[in-house]
């Protein structure tokens, strides 16, 4: 049965402690402006809201969050461990509809959101409601969501392509956001990959983008300035959707997949950029890219299964996620890493049901129904 589906793909991961026992959601939430918890069972249960669009993931060492559109136009943030999780309604702006997710961030704490309205303008969602971060201005309107990250401060940096073709910074710098021009490489800036930030005293933040010449490209602050770095592309290759990057510690990845329909990886040695080849699953194919965490890369599959590439030690291996036993998956949502509970990746089904495969803690992942908004 649909309702409840919870899926094991070989045994039960360890029990989970129940939600709540962390006690730490009212210094997060303003819980007279929110309302009241939306509390969800496993078992899901009809609802006249679905999930239409991921707006972001992001965790602490226990609990993971993922924030979602609803089919109303309002925001939501799911927030669970393990078997048990809770929906809380975070709206919109008022007059504004939310059109495209650039990410979520809990830095010190503080659970965030960011998004572009339909105004062409950033907003972010913190515990004290929404805020307008506006545009670069000068006529230029935000256009394309590149990502979000912190500094070793956890100040954010929200990055973004404006209307005119350039990728833009906004960044809290202590008192306001003020914008930056980064430029853009090679003329153009086609698609946008991702961005993260070098762990750190220093956190130094840093965004990757596919460049109108085909090639993978980087601004990096360098202490003064953001100049662009070209990392090229795999020989004969072309760099057709983008996946996601990753930096543990001071060794960046950036995954994509390629023209030829492999999983590509470029990662710095210390020196340069090298291209490798993580090929697919065998037999199938890669039709949609879910997110990347450490050294463990998510993407749905022609067979209706999510799929990890990851890093054994000593080899990039693939292994199947699977699938809910009662659902179709359609729309990725994202996939995070906590400390202690290990980690989730989420979709939501035709039905617009929110999913999600966690760990636990061990290796076993198993898939559960969190339900609707």
């Amino acid at each position: 049965m649909k309702d409840g589906d919870q899926t094991q793909q070989r045994h039960a991961p360890a029990a989970s402690r129940p939600f709540g026992m962390h006690g730490r959601r009212g210094s997060r939430w303003n819980r007279a402006l929110f309302g009241a918890v939306l509390a969800l069972t496993t078992a899901g249960g009809a609802s006249a809201v679905t999930v239409s669009q991921g707006l972001g993931t992001t965790t602490d060492s226990t609990d993971a969050f993922v924030y979602v559109l609803g089919s109303d136009t309002n925001a939501y943030v799911a927030e669970g461990v393990t078997t048990v999780w809770h929906w809380t309604p975070v709206s919109r702006p008022t007059g504004v509809t939310i059109s495209k997710r650039i990410g979520a961030l809990l830095p010190s704490g503080r659970l965030e959101v960011y998004v572009i309205g339909s105004d062409g303008n950033v907003w972010t969602q913190q515990p004290n409601g929404w805020t307008n971060l506006g545009n670069p201005g000068g006529g230029v309107t935000v256009a394309l969501p590149v990502g979000v990250t912190q500094n070793g401060s956890s100040a954010p940096f929200v990055f973004v392509i404006g209307s005119d073709g350039n990728l833009w910074l906004t960044h809290w710098n202590g008192s306001g956001w003020p914008w930056t021009s980064l430029g853009k490489p090679n003329g153009s800036v086609i698609a946008s990959v991702g961005v993260g930030a070098i762990s750190g005293n220093t956190g130094s933040p840093e965004a990757y983008v596919i460049g109108g010449d085909g090639n993978l490209w980087t601004s990096q602050w360098n202490g003064s300035g953001w100049p662009w770095t070209n990392l090229s592309r795999p020989g004969g290759v072309g760099l057709s959707t983008p996946v996601g990057v990753t930096i543990p510690g001071s060794r960046p990845e950036v995954f994509v997949i390629g023209s030829d329909g492999n999983l590509w990886t470029s990662q710095f040695n210390g020196s340069a950029w090298p291209w490798t080849n993580l090929t697919k699953p065998s037999g199938v194919g890669l039709s949609a890219s879910i997110g990347a965490i450490k050294n463990q890369t998510f993407v749905f599959g022609t067979d209706g299964n999510v799929w990890l590439n990851y890093w054994s030690g000593s080899a990039w291996l693939w292994g199947n996620v699977g699938k809910p036993s009662a659902a179709t998956l359609s729309l990725p949502l994202g996939a995070v890493a906590t400390t202690n509970q290990g980690n989730y990746v989420f979709m939501s089904d035709t039905t617009g049901s929110l999913y999600t495969a966690y760990t636990g803690g061990g290796s076993i992942w198993t898939w559960l129904n969190v339900g609707f908004p």
